[in-house]
């Protein structure tokens, strides 16, 4: 699963050089391997016994829940086992037009502070255009190499976060590079800054996965609303 996440590496090299230069186009070799092996893995997804056992003996000093309770709770470890065919069955199983309408307004909303931060310090600006377009590929080739995932995979908010946390870090690193950046806020505009920011923060979270993508879970102050609303 991993693997899909790999091109944000090239892409932060990409930022380093300021463009797809030697380390880039090194990085991304020696990243096919690993490419290549995923791809085998796809093709052959489920795992044996002895595999699962040697996973799970292998995360010490405490296994996790599926590992010490093989067969009864369900697990990234205990879906080894699984085909891809069952996957797509699980999937499609806990998939609702609840879950789907979460899904789009919870991962929508997870990258409006990226999309803040690039438009705030235009940091396309930042990288000359034949390295933006080099990023904007692999970055897009990564978003775009989730989607098939999300058929067989339920953990659709953790994919959105791993995303989310790899971008943000670009993000950071790219503002870094910016040689007159702003680092002053006048006081009233930190304040509503950060008023915003707390509202924004308290008024939705990311479901992990599937089972728990429900409004109520999704939307706590909606929650509390519909609630206060029935009393």
């Amino acid at each position: 699963m991993l693997v899909l996440f790999l091109p944000y590496i090239i892409a932060a090299t990409i930022i380093y050089e300021r463009d797809f230069g030697p380390l880039s186009r090194s990085t991304t070799v020696a990243l096919l391997p690993a490419v290549l092996i995923g791809g085998l893995i796809v093709r052959s997804p489920q795992a044996n016994t002895d595999t699962i056992n040697a996973i799970c003996s292998s995360i010490q000093p405490i296994p996790t829940r599926d590992c010490m309770m093989l067969g009864e709770v369900l697990g990234a470890i205990s879906f080894l086992e699984l085909s891809t065919e069952q996957g797509i069955e699980f999937v499609r199983l806990f998939t609702t037009p609840e879950t789907s309408v979460v899904y789009l307004i919870t991962g929508f909303m997870s990258f409006i502070p990226i999309i803040v931060v690039i438009t705030a310090y235009r940091l396309w600006q930042c990288i000359p255009r034949r390295g933006l377009a080099a990023i904007i590929m692999f970055i897009g080739i990564s978003l775009l190499s989730t989607v098939p995932l999300m058929i067989v995979a339920a953990d659709y908010g953790r994919f959105i976060n791993i995303h989310v946390t790899c971008l943000t870090f670009l993000l950071i690193w790219l503002i870094q590079e910016i040689p007159n950046r702003m680092t002053y806020l006048p006081q009233h505009h930190a304040l509503l800054s950060w008023i915003a920011a707390i509202v924004f923060v308290v008024s939705w979270r990311l479901p992990m996965w599937l089972l728990f993508a429900t409004y109520s879970n999704a939307f706590p102050l909606f929650k509390l609303f519909t609630e206060s609303v029935r009393n």
